[in-house]
């Protein structure tokens, strides 16, 4: 009868809707992300987002190892790998709310993660032919700059109230004088090590600046 056409029409559509999944996380590709990145870089397999600090380490012990731009451009290449796997969901899943949203991370975790790749982001980017051109000084400015410890580690310890205060910019701009004076007065190296931490630290503190003619 046509009732029981009906009926039997509306029982196959909720069946399919059952059988769709519901509320799929866009951000649920993360994990496997950062795992295919890490292993492309030789790290650890286990070191995925909730284990930020330690992948940024990795990531800057791969960065001091390089011996030739090769080097960076193989990193960065791992890095587009992942930016790719994310797709259109890639702005999102990296942002520090997305990731302390899916669980085993602090915001703290969270903000390391988000810092690491817009680092990498500019490094790759808009920022590449500065890093490639000066690789040797800005690798010894990495190593020898002791802006972080006078700065940056006490102001970013997880405290709101000091994040984006005014040791921020102080470290910035002690990170600018550093790589300048390392690089034998080059304004655009100097603005480079300034850039990178602020685009950085940008979704949560938008009023620092890097000025190139400093």
């Amino acid at each position: 009868t046509f009732r029981m056409r009906v009926v039997l029409v509306l029982a196959a559509v909720v069946a399919a809707a059952a059988a769709m999944p519901h509320d799929v996380n866009p951000c649920s590709l993360l994990k496997s992300a950062t795992i295919a990145f890490v292993t492309d870089i030789g790290a650890p397999e286990d070191l995925d987002y909730t284990q930020a600090d330690m992948l940024n380490t990795y990531v800057n012990r791969v960065i001091q190892a390089a011996q030739s731009n090769d080097d960076l451009t193989k990193l960065c290449i791992s890095r587009q790998t992942f930016y790719n796997t994310l797709g259109k969901n890639y702005e999102n899943c990296i942002n520090r709310y997305a990731i302390f949203g899916l669980g085993d991370s602090t915001i703290g975790n969270a903000r390391v993660f988000e810092h690491l790749f817009r680092q990498l982001q500019f490094m790759c980017s808009g920022g590449f032919d500065i890093w490639t051109a000066n690789r040797a000084c800005i690798t010894v400015a990495d190593r020898t700059s002791t802006c972080f410890a006078t700065f940056d580690g006490p102001v970013h310890q997880n405290n709101p109230v000091n994040l984006c205060g005014t040791g921020t910019q102080d470290y910035l701009n002690c990170i600018q004088n550093d790589y300048k004076t390392y690089c034998g007065g080059n304004h655009m190296a100097g603005w480079f090590g300034c850039e990178r931490e602020r685009l950085g630290w940008s979704a949560d503190c938008n009023t620092l600046v890097c000025d190139v003619v400093n």
